[in-house]
């Protein structure tokens, strides 16, 4: 699991220590059920995650590289109304916000 100081330790953004990285946080990802991998661009590291929708639509997925940019992205239905489509924008940012503040522990 994740380092409970994660927030204090800095993350290597360039070179073999960064794919590393980002390899270490794809197996902890597969681990937990989402499967992960690491790609290598022009030598420029990314991780990309695909987690299958519970109800039968798209997947959510996550982009993340080792400047620390992660961007996640997931469907609406097309049925989905206004308060309903908020809703899931509100609780995923809660999510992040409250691990960002209270990592978890090893």
């Amino acid at each position: 699991m994740t380092d409970p100081h994660y927030l204090a330790v800095s993350r290597p953004v360039t070179g073999p220590a960064a794919a590393e990285w980002l390899r270490d946080v794809a197996a902890e990802l597969t681990a937990a059920g989402i499967p992960a991998e690491v790609h290598d661009t022009r030598s420029v590291p990314d991780l990309t995650a695909s987690a299958p929708a519970l109800d039968g639509g798209k997947p959510a997925e996550v982009v993340a590289d080792p400047d620390g940019y992660a961007e996640i992205r997931y469907w609406n239905p097309p049925a989905a109304t206004p308060a309903q489509a908020s809703e899931v924008i509100i609780r995923a940012l809660a999510a992040i916000n409250a691990a960002r503040s209270h990592p978890a522990s090893a």
